[in-house]
């Protein structure tokens, strides 16, 4: 599921680079309110999990949203 998650995060940075959990993410060009918004809509239809911006403001790297989804999912 976690490489499925990496994907999903590639997919939505539209980077042909291979995402991992360790990666920051501002340090992606394409990490904005946009891609920010698409993140939160699609890991509430995929995992059930709603992120608040206030709880994504708090988080530096792509490990930092899979912990969270793998805590809260249902």
């Amino acid at each position: 599921m976690e490489s499925e998650f990496l994907q999903l995060v590639g997919e939505i940075l539209e980077t042909e680079q291979p995402v991992s959990l360790d990666d920051n993410l501002e340090a992606f060009a394409e990490w904005d309110s946009i891609t920010i918004l698409s993140l939160i809509s699609d890991v509430d239809d995929k995992y059930g999990v709603i992120i608040r911006s206030n709880n994504l403001q708090q988080m530096r790297t792509v490990r930092d949203i899979w912990e969270f989804i793998d805590k809260h999912k249902k």
